[in-house]
């Protein structure tokens, strides 16, 4: 190993090690062999990284341009030499910047599940973590839930008996809206402590839709696509809490 990298006093290089400075493997194994073994000829090169002269050739080219290896001229012979640990460094630092940039800006484009503004977003059987979150609310809470989906839904899969359970246990207080058809569906755990209906002749209300409002937190979940969108706005979930009592003390028994 050359001096340089002696003194920095680390591991065994490989070329898949070097590829994290933006080399190629055949790029790293070239300058793997010049680093091992000092001047060399094209050869030399080839013998010592297992390639062929025509591929050390081209990949000489590659690493004269990064500034990675110089040449001199031995008699006849045109010597190859590693230019140190230090310009291979910034070879490193460069394409890491590149690489950090590249995929910053994939990320601004991407659509996070969660971002600064409190929204998390749960999809498919992951919906299921709303009544998680209902369920470890401390005892004696109290959340507000709008049920509008047909009575032919079942959401048993998401409901699951730790949730009721835990409801039961925490004497956690519910008031629901909802419509006729669920009102009078047969349920066979029922945890309800207060529900009114929107009167059918307003609308069935089977839009495949619960909302939940819970401490500072607003819930949406759309059974029909499987998604959840999870709100934390004290201002938000207060203004709706606002609206749900209002309509629950208009609506009639």
């Amino acid at each position: 190993m050359c001096n340089y990298l002696v003194h920095m006093d680390i591991q065994q290089l490989t070329p898949q090690i070097l590829t994290v400075a933006g080399l190629t493997l055949r790029e790293a194994k070239v300058w793997l062999a010049m680093d091992a073994h000092g001047d060399l000829n094209v050869s030399a090169i080839a013998r010592f990284s297992g390639l062929t002269r025509p591929a050390v050739y081209r990949l000489l080219v590659g690493l004269m341009e990064k500034n990675l290896i110089a040449s001199r001229k031995q008699k006849r012979r045109v010597m190859y030499h590693v230019t140190g640990a230090k310009r291979m460094l910034d070879v490193y630092r460069t394409s890491r910047k590149t690489f950090t940039a590249h995929f910053q800006k994939c990320a601004e484009r991407e659509k996070p599940d969660t971002d600064d503004m409190g929204i998390r977003v749960y999809r498919g059987k992951d919906i299921a973590k709303v009544w998680e979150e209902l369920a470890s609310l401390p005892k004696g809470s109290t959340f507000y839930r709008y049920d509008g989906y047909a009575p032919s839904l079942s959401i048993d899969r998401y409901v699951s008996d730790a949730y009721r359970a835990a409801i039961n246990k925490k004497q956690i207080e519910r008031f629901v809206i909802t419509n006729a058809g669920l009102r009078n569906r047969p349920f066979k755990n029922r945890i309800e402590c207060v529900s009114k209906i929107i009167p059918a002749d307003f609308d069935v209300m089977e839009f495949g839709i619960s909302q939940f409002i819970y401490n500072n937190t607003i819930a949406f979940v759309d059974f029909t696509k499987k998604i959840a969108f999870v709100i934390e706005n004290p201002a938000v979930a207060g203004y709706q809490k606002k609206v749900f009592e209002f309509l629950l003390r208009s609506l009639k028994e």
